[in-house]
């Protein structure tokens, strides 16, 4: 569970394709709400971001998320053939602190043009 207040940038990959990833500024300690339930991570191996999503989401019945396990496999090469991401995804950066930060640029940009 995230506890730090600080306002971070991150990016929204909504399960539903109609909706189109997006970025938002929140406070920390609001990802879960953001996420309906605690957050489940998602390493992002070669990047200082990683992906959250629902950590009870096949419990819940939530949809597949075809477009933030896209994302995922990009940097898991063949995690698609293992698992899929379920329901909405947040993905955030990793501050020097080693605390939740600002997606980087370049995954952002990555996120929000191909997801």
């Amino acid at each position: 569970m995230v506890t730090d207040t600080r306002q971070i940038r991150v990016i929204v990959i909504p399960t539903d394709d109609a909706e189109a990833p997006h970025a938002v500024q929140i406070d920390a300690a609001a990802l879960d709400a953001l996420l309906g339930g605690r957050g489940c991570l998602t390493s992002l191996p070669g990047t200082e971001a990683q992906l959250y999503n629902n950590d009870r989401a096949r419990d819940l019945d939530l949809p597949p998320n075809p477009r933030a396990t896209r994302f995922v496999t990009r940097y898991v090469p063949g995690f698609a053939h293992a698992d899929m991401i379920l329901g909405p995804a947040v993905i955030i950066g990793i501050a020097d602190d080693g605390l939740e930060g600002d997606v980087p640029g370049d995954i952002e940009a990555l996120a929000l043009m191909s997801a």
